[in-house]
């Protein structure tokens, strides 16, 4: 209920304080899948101050490492399922540790529940300092409340690692003054529940993206919509909480709503109770629109597919298609607050139907870089009347009713699954080995679904037909070595050079239009 929500966070911001000394813009990672303890911790840490750093469970322990100490981490929160696979690298970095338990929330009560042995086991053998979530709750529960840290709008809430608006991993941080704005605005444009509790929102978006933080959960609780969190997607698991649960909303990147199109249980009566659809992270293609909305018409919804745009710079939502006025041909208008504009290269603004840069001003707008400040040309711009803008390294053309048509992606990024790929991480690995004289990276398609293809021009003197099949699985096990899986390329491509721009630099651009083909 919201009043345990209340008690619960209430009792680990005591916790957090008062026992671990946590103080304003401390920092605490949080390795975890989607569940409600990380909700409950991102709010107690809020409470006092402290900024959470939520890290992607499928990077590489060197990429976790690398981004625990950048933020200057003081304490780490992993879930329990992740301590086996993980144990080394949690040695490795050496903070204390709280293990959240799968169950806890399954129970009739949370504080009744205990982390299971074998996973506190693996902490023992390792000689870490390590707290289990239901038990330090149950400790924690009633003791004294906390103060809330005061005149906290300015203060930093959240690290978030994003592509930065040039392609290039960076850790982006973000205020409270921005969340609430983001709070602000899906307030303003998703009808708020009448009834509290009466419908529901599957919390199937991770945490480390800021769009599944806000509009996977956040969103939800400031609506009214009771939550049902998913640790991972998995359609058979969401229809099933679509029968036993008045599910009226969806919130989702692309291809989970494939994957539900692509699963025969999903064509179920419980698709007539959908009124709300917002898709953000990634194009909806014609194909996925018309076999989504077949589904919801067989049983009687109107729902239509709201496309956006955002970035973790700006929040996850910059723009949006309300629902008074959808249109599948855009990604909507700049959300309540936001100034939105379209510049050329000199970072003037263009005229209306011209493709240029989509940049954008307000309160939902970034703090900066961690470690680095912003320069003109890339992420925060200064203009001359001292307003802050967002180069998005994104371009677009606006027409005369304010709706933006999205043209392509400036800055070199793949984003599959909703996880960022950066094309020059995979590149700079593969260009060391002895056979490769150039590669790059882009975005292609194998059976209809997105992948990473890589073109490869050999050194001279390697890339013999016989060699080749060597040649790509050590291509392969240096990406496997060293990236996530989603880096992996489906697709891996010879060729006797590389096209050029005018400019003598690699045209990636062309090449990606080749993979399109």
């Amino acid at each position: 209920s919201r009043g345990q929500f209340i008690r619960d966070i209430e009792a680990m911001a005591a916790f957090y304080k008062n026992e671990i000394g946590l103080r304003p813009q401390d920092s605490v990672s949080i390795l975890n899948l989607s569940c409600i303890e990380g909700i409950i911790t991102f709010f107690a840490l809020n409470k006092i101050g402290v900024i959470v750093n939520f890290i992607h469970p499928l990077y590489t322990n060197d990429q976790i490492v690398a981004t625990v100490r950048a933020t200057k981490s003081k304490f780490l929160c992993v879930h329990d399922v992740l301590v086996p696979p993980k144990k080394n690298l949690i040695s490795q970095i050496g903070l204390p540790v709280m293990v959240f338990s799968t169950p806890s929330y399954a129970s009739p009560d949370a504080s009744e529940t205990v982390v299971d042995e074998k996973y506190y086991g693996v902490l023992k053998d390792l000689d870490m300092n390590y707290y289990g979530f239901p038990e330090t709750l149950e400790r924690y529960i009633g003791e004294p409340e906390v103060d809330t840290v005061p005149d906290g709008m300015d203060y930093i809430c959240l690290y978030l690692n994003g592509g930065g608006t040039t392609g290039r991993s960076k850790t982006i941080m973000l205020s409270n003054r921005n969340i609430n704005q983001q709070n602000y605005v899906n307030c303003c444009v998703i009808p708020l529940v009448s009834d509290p509790g009466s419908r529901t929102q599957i919390g199937c978006q991770p945490f480390f993206h800021a769009y599944g933080l806000c509009a996977g959960g956040l969103d939800a609780i400031f609506s009214g919509r009771k939550v049902v969190y998913l640790p991972r997607f998995d359609p058979k698991a969401f229809v099933e909480v679509m029968k036993h649960n008045y599910v009226d909303k969806f919130n989702g990147v692309p291809n989970m709503f494939r994957k539900l199109v692509d699963c025969p249980d999903f064509d179920c009566p419980e698709l007539g109770r959908i009124e709300i659809m917002f898709a953000g992270g990634d194009t909806v293609t014609k194909d996925l629109h018309d076999r989504m909305h077949a589904l919801l018409s067989k049983y009687g919804s109107d729902a239509e597919f709201h496309a956006g745009y955002g970035l973790t710079e700006g929040v996850a939502s910059c723009t949006y298609n309300p629902l008074y006025k959808n249109r599948s041909d855009s990604i909507g208008e700049a959300v309540p607050g936001m100034t939105l504009e379209i510049w050329d290269e000199d970072c003037r603004k263009v005229e209306n139907g011209v493709v240029g840069e989509i940049v954008f001003s307000g309160p939902q707008v970034m703090e900066g870089y961690l470690n680095e400040q912003g320069v003109r040309g890339e992420g925060l711009y200064i203009d001359e009347n001292g307003r802050k803008w967002l180069r998005t390294g994104d371009l677009a053309r606006m027409d005369d009713d304010g709706y933006i048509v999205f043209s392509g992606r400036k800055k070199r990024v793949i984003i599959i699954s909703g996880y960022n790929v950066f094309p020059g991480d995979i590149e700079h690995l593969v260009n060391d080995l002895p056979f490769v004289y150039q590669s790059c990276a882009v975005q292609g398609y194998k059976d209809g679904k997105k992948i990473v293809r890589l073109y490869v021009v050999p050194e001279k003197g390697y890339g013999r037909d016989e060699d080749r099949a060597e040649e790509i699985k050590q291509i392969k096990d240096i990406i496997g070595e060293k990236l996530s899986k989603f880096n992996m390329p489906r697709d891996i491509r010879y060729i006797d050079a590389m096209p050029l721009t005018k400019l003598e630099k690699i045209d990636f651009l062309s090449l990606t239009e080749q993979a399109a083909g």
